[in-house]
């Protein structure tokens, strides 16, 4: 469950003074304008190593030690290779920024601001997000492998188009309505050798859902929820009975929240007894005795006296399947509509 950022028990407001101003002073400003420098040139494997052990860094804690950087309207190609390797983004601030062909591993983001970027054919491994605010963010081809972790982060107007990720990426986020986020592809974009394993779908889509229903956003948290058991039917139901009964829940209720489905269902089966009834005694006289078999008013009932016995249990059967269908849309409809909205 989302808990909001001020409350969260690691969030340290004057750590995160402390670290987002340090730069700010004279000092600060010059050590940022190298460091910026470095990150334009494609930063790279412990590229703040040699500088950090000769003592040419300043304040740096060690030598992965970014928490508070400002990184403002950069637009940046990095060349391949762990441009990012174990860097701490605690408390940075990315604006208007782009980021293209950029690989973070091992790095973190903690109480990180990322507004208005774009991370284009981006591959990130074993990243953690923590308690960040993404708005305006667009991730296009990016891959997220491995076991990256967006945690009790803010997603706003952030989209994830044409992405992998090979595992559950959010987890007790919050999205708003303009959040979207493509189907997760099967293979990376990237060269990285992975796949997505289906079984996981469920638990992705779980995720979302849960997203947005934190961000109050209850349609879009429904469709998760389909998504969500049409993946447990497709991919993690094992016996063929079970899977024929998901598969029937998917068709006749759309998993109880799809009552259009129930009404197709319920002309379906009404056209069905009908014709059986036309065929009896024509067409008016038999969908009237259909329709008051299905629907309980009774009307025409007095023609059972001119049938046989098969068309009498045919004519308690319609009326079964009346009531159960009826009530069946019912319960759906209110699911729908009195849920949380």
């Amino acid at each position: 469950m989302f808990t909001p950022l001020h409350l969260l028990p690691q969030f340290n407001g004057n750590e995160s003074a402390k670290y987002q101003n340090r730069w700010r002073d004279f000092n600060g400003k010059k050590l940022l304008d190298k460091i910026i420098k470095m990150i334009e040139n494609g930063a790279g494997e412990d590229f703040l190593e040699w500088d950090f052990d000769n003592k040419k860094l300043g304040f740096l804690e060690n030598k992965g030690d970014l928490k508070g950087i400002d990184i403002f309207k950069k637009d940046i190609n990095f060349p391949k290779g762990d441009n990012f390797e174990g860097i701490g983004f605690s408390y940075a601030q990315f604006y208007h920024s782009k980021f293209h062909n950029a690989t973070f591993v091992e790095s973190s983001f903690g109480f990180a601001s990322l507004y208005n970027c774009v991370f284009e054919n981006c591959l990130f491994a074993y990243n953690t997000f923590y308690g960040c605010t993404i708005e305006k963010v667009k991730f296009i081809n990016c891959d997220f492998v491995e076991n990256n972790a967006m945690t009790n982060c803010v997603l706003i107007e952030t989209e994830y188009n044409n992405c992998f990720y090979s595992n559950v990426l959010f987890s007790d986020c919050k999205f708003d309505v303009n959040t979207c986020l493509d189907t997760p592809k099967d293979k990376p974009s990237s060269s990285f050798h992975a796949e997505l394993d289906k079984t996981y779908l469920a638990e992705i889509y779980k995720s979302i859902k849960e997203a947005y229903f934190s961000g109050g956003v209850f349609m879009e948290s429904k469709k998760y929820f389909f998504k969500q058991k049409q993946s447990i039917t497709r991919h993690n139901k094992k016996g063929k009975l079970s899977k024929i009964g998901n598969f029937l829940l998917e068709f006749i209720t759309g998993y109880g929240i799809k009552p259009m489905r129930v009404l197709s269902s319920m002309l379906l089966i009404f056209a069905l007894f009908s014709s059986f009834f036309i065929g009896k005694l024509g067409f008016a006289k038999g969908i009237l005795l259909s329709a008051g078999a299905f629907f309980t008013f009774g009307a025409n009932a007095d023609y059972l006296k001119y049938l046989n016995s098969i068309s009498k249990i045919v004519y308690i059967f319609e009326a079964f399947f009346g009531i159960s269908m009826i009530a069946l849309f019912i319960v759906v409809l209110s699911n729908l509509w009195f849920t949380e909205k």
